[in-house]
């Protein structure tokens, strides 16, 4: 079930970007953590609506199809909390581990 508010820890957001990077030294700024936190919520969000779609349509998998008929869904969610751009949402709330 989904969390209101729920957001991703800036520290386990930069031990899954740090995974990732080439050269141990790279850095990343707090608004950087903040806007990667953002996206993968939104990304998390996606795909349980998504998995809810297919279910809904009584359906084994899902396909970009379901995310189709969900993306509009996000899209208001980030225009009810009155702000703009891809890190629609708000910070605070439950943590996600």
């Amino acid at each position: 079930m989904e969390e209101a508010g729920a957001c991703f820890r800036k520290e386990l957001v930069s031990k899954l970007l740090h995974l990732h990077f080439k050269d141990d030294k790279t850095k990343v700024s707090g608004d950087a953590l903040l806007l990667m936190a953002e996206l993968l919520k939104i990304f998390v969000l996606a795909a349980i609506r998504s998995v809810q779609q297919s279910q809904a349509e009584d359906l084994a998998c899902v396909d970009v199809n379901q995310l189709e008929k969900v993306l509009p869904q996000l899209a208001l969610l980030c225009s009810a909390d009155g702000l703009e751009g891809p890190w629609c949402g708000r910070s605070g709330g439950h943590v996600l581990y």
